[in-house]
């Protein structure tokens, strides 16, 4: 293929972006940069909000290997993007329709000026990279997720991406929120803005069900996601036991007891369970055997493992250490622990 210009994102314009962000998804829980350099925009987003679900994609092979090593706790792949193939043998082809938000620097031209044939809507329209970014990650976004993204101010008026973006937009709101500075960026400078693309919001778009090991790279630590006053057992995805801190008892956890309910997404063991807060205490902590799948209430804390010895070895070793765990819970309220603190308890006791 031909050769992709890329200029890196600074930390400034970064934060330009994420604060943009924050007006239109105050809270989301999976953020995603399908052309991540260096990381400097999901790093951004890691300051801006905790106990975020981070994904992160590079074509370029040493970005792939730097972020890899650099953040190990974030889900990352090496997948051409606009390439339709490249896509369906990554995992990336398991995250579409959960995106709250994500955050682009994409190539802006490549060299030999390649047109990319995407699918938008029922048509199949070519345009150039950066515009092909764009329709591409539309398919990755929940039905109120928004794409914030760096655009060469030609993209959209460009006679090559015209047919593109009236496709997008019959679906989207495409606003342009930010002029930059032609310095923006080191060794180039391009006239560029900051785009933001919102779906309109449709009561006939749901989420699929996914499955929340996707997120795990080293070891995986998901916070619940089911508010106990929203749930239902009425939804278009996975239906399954809601596990909520009442259900963990005795280091066990009740499943007997817990309503059945539907959701956009499941969790499956072989995993440790115990609440994101409250006053933590040993019998909370408890094992969730086999590859059942559930709901996870947000008060529910989970550490996935590959094996139930796993699990039973590290519950140990958390009571060997439990000061340390206790701890990980604070706060000027209820004490709570965040993803961040018990990712790095894990490291520091090697779990």
């Amino acid at each position: 293929m031909s050769q992709i210009d890329a200029h890196y994102t600074s930390g400034e314009v970064a934060k330009s972006l994420v604060d943009i962000g924050a007006i239109y998804c105050p809270t989301p829980k999976v953020v995603a940069d399908f052309a991540a350099g260096r990381g400097s925009l999901l790093d951004a987003a890691s300051a801006q909000w905790d106990d975020l679900h981070l994904v992160a994609n590079d074509l370029h092979r040493s970005s792939y290997l730097h972020l890899k090593r650099q953040r190990p706790e974030w889900s990352v792949t090496n997948a051409n993007f606009v390439d339709e193939r490249s896509l369906r043998s990554s995992k990336l082809s398991r995250l579409s329709n959960i995106v709250d938000l994500a955050l682009l620097n994409p190539p802006f031209s490549q060299r030999g000026g390649a047109l990319h044939t995407i699918k938008i809507g029922d048509d199949h329209i070519e345009c150039g990279i950066a515009a092909a970014f764009i329709a591409r990650t539309l398919d990755f976004l929940t039905p109120s997720g928004a794409i914030i993204s760096i655009l060469p101010d030609g993209c959209l008026t460009s006679e090559r991406d015209g047919n593109a973006w009236k496709a997008i937009e019959r679906s989207c709101e495409i606003t342009v929120e930010k002029k930059l500075s032609r310095q923006a960026f080191d060794n180039a400078f391009p006239n560029t803005s900051i785009v933001s693309v919102r779906k309109r919001n449709s009561s006939s778009s749901h989420s699929k069900a996914v499955d929340a090991s996707f997120f795990q790279d080293q070891r995986a630590v998901v916070r619940g996601w089911q508010q106990m006053h929203t749930a239902s057992e009425w939804n278009d995805g996975f239906h399954g036991p809601l596990v909520h801190t009442t259900n963990l008892k005795a280091n066990t956890i009740q499943l007997a007891d817990a309503p059945l309910v539907g959701s956009s997404w499941f969790f499956q063991g072989p995993a440790l369970l115990f609440p994101r807060v409250g006053k933590i205490s040993k019998d909370k902590v408890c094992i969730l055997r086999g590859r059942r799948k559930v709901v996870l209430s947000d008060c529910v804390i989970a550490v996935q493992f590959d094996t139930i010895q796993q699990c039973e070895n590290a519950q140990e070793h958390l009571f060997s250490h439990w000061s340390d765990f206790v701890l990980c819970y604070s706060g000027t309220g209820a004490p709570y622990v965040t993803i961040r603190r018990i990712r790095e308890l894990l490291i520091a006791l090697k779990i």
